[in-house]
This record gives structure tokens, sequence and C-alpha cells, in this order.
């Protein structure tokens, strides 16, 4: 008698779909059915089913293959992209991780939906060149191959952008309360970088503002103030900027920052990606 489990369960390690077959052979043969496969143990000639080997731990009484009834299939799926950045120019270098990407005669990568050339690829890592973006911030990287589709939604950010280091709102009792120290906003771009920021009540469609790689998206008009911050000292190209409490009276505040750059990747300058702070 063959007493066993057959089960699908999704993999949480860069895995795709794993099959645990555990079971307990007490004689000569059998099989167990789930819903999807059915588990067929058989005893090599070689083994001698009566024989016992012992440990301090464990006793094992005999062992058999096991073989699945339904083919079983792999399916990509995606972990992480490294370096995390790139540019608006595109060109960087980048691995793609994850398992099962090497399925098929060929895989896909597209960022942003904007096809990125691959150079290399194996089962747990593609090599790819990013494409040119129209517009900075974070994007989805997608996977495609013969095993299927993968994507990860926040996987490569594109320079230069803006993110909330510290939010403006934390929640509480009765709704939305401001937090005792008001935002942290930080900009990801390059060294010697030199930024404007804008704060608005409106967003716009984006408005091309040439020499700009990427246009204006919050309105200058009706309550729009800017502050001139000056030069990005730091190697990484990072800069902080803290949002002292104020009291908004319910308004939607959008934030967007002007960068005026020399080095390749974005130059002359771009706007960056637009934050809602509430």
């Amino acid at each position: 008698m063959l007493c066993g489990l057959a089960a699908v369960l999704p993999g949480q390690s860069m895995s795709s779909k794993n099959w645990f077959v555990p079971s307990t052979e007490q004689s000569s043969g059998g099989s167990a059915a789930s819903n999807l496969f059915v588990v067929t143990a058989s005893i090599g000639s070689s083994v001698t089913s009566a024989a016992i080997a012992k440990s301090n731990n464990f006793a094992v009484t005999s062992g058999f293959t096991s073989t699945l009834g339904t083919a079983t299939t792999g399916q990509p799926w995606l972990s992480a992209v490294r370096p995390l950045f790139t540019v608006l120019d595109g060109g960087t270098k980048h691995r793609v991780h994850g398992t099962e990407l090497d399925l098929g005669s060929s895989s896909a990568v597209k960022v942003n939906g904007v096809t990125a050339a691959v150079t290399a690829r194996q089962r747990d890592s593609v090599e790819v060149v990013a494409p040119a973006q129209k517009a900075p911030g974070w994007h989805r990287v997608t996977l495609r191959n013969s095993g299927g589709t993968a994507s990860l939604s926040r996987a490569m950010g594109v320079l230069p952008l803006i993110e909330q280091a510290r939010p403006y709102f934390k929640p509480g009792p009765g709704g939305t309360q401001l937090t005792k120290t008001g935002a942290v906003l930080r900009y990801r771009g390059q060294q010697d970088d030199y930024l404007v920021w804008f704060f608005s009540v409106k967003k716009i469609p984006m408005l091309p503002i040439l020499p700009f790689r990427h246009g204006l998206e919050v309105s200058l008009l009706g309550g729009a103030f800017s502050v001139a911050i000056g030069v990005v000292n730091s190697p990484d190209g990072q800069m902080e900027l803290s949002l002292p409490l104020v009291n908004l009276g319910g308004e939607r505040i959008y934030v967007q920052a002007a960068a005026i750059s020399r080095k390749p990747g974005y130059a002359p300058g771009s706007f960056t990606n637009v934050l809602q702070l509430n």
C-alpha cells in the first residue's frame, strides 16, 4: 500500500511551481492520486525492502522512484533587477534575476513597455541593455518566454527621479494625520546636477519645455511656488529635501523637480516624475 500526497505549492523563494511528494512505501508498489497528479512507486531490483538502515534520528526501510502521470512545465518568475537604476538615454547594462528565465528559444524583456536588448540568458538571470525612456520614475519590468510572462511593478528606476524618503502623512484615528516632522523628499540623479523644486496644487498634462528631455507636469499658475536647491554634491547623486509641517487645508500638493545636468544620460536637463503629497 502506498500512502502519499501529490500537491502543487507556489514557490516563494526564487522558484516557480514546486511539486512536493511525501510518501511512505510499505510494499512493492501502488499509487497515490490528487486532482492534478498520480504518483506511482516502483521498487528497483537492487533495493531490498526488508533491509533497515538506522541512525540516531532516522530509520530507512526502503526507497523507490516516482513518476508524475501529468507532464510538468516551468513558469518564469522575477525577483530583482541589478543595477537598480538607469537614465533616460538608456544604454546601461542590467541583470534581471529570477528563475525559469531560459525556457524556450528566446526571452523578451520590456522596461515600461519598451523592448530591452537581451545579450545573454541563464536559468536564473537574463542580461539586458536598458532602452531609452520617455519618462523618468519607477517602471515595470516584464519578461516573456515560452513558459509565460512575469513582471515586477517597481523594478527599475529611470533617472532623474524623486521619491518620498518619509511620507508627509501617516494613518491615524479618524483619518489621515500629519506626521510630526513633515515629509522628506529624495532626489536620485547624478553628482553636480542643479535642482529646482516646484510645488503646485494642480497637475497638468506633460508640457514639453526645450531643451529639457522630459517636460513639466505641474501647473505654475495659482498657488505654485519653487525652491532653488543648488548643486547635488553627493557622489551617489542623491539629495534630500525636508518639508515643514504645513496645514494644507485638504488641497492635493504635487511636486516635481527640474534637473540641469552636464553629464550623459539626460543632459542638458530634464524634469523628474511627479509626486502627490496627499
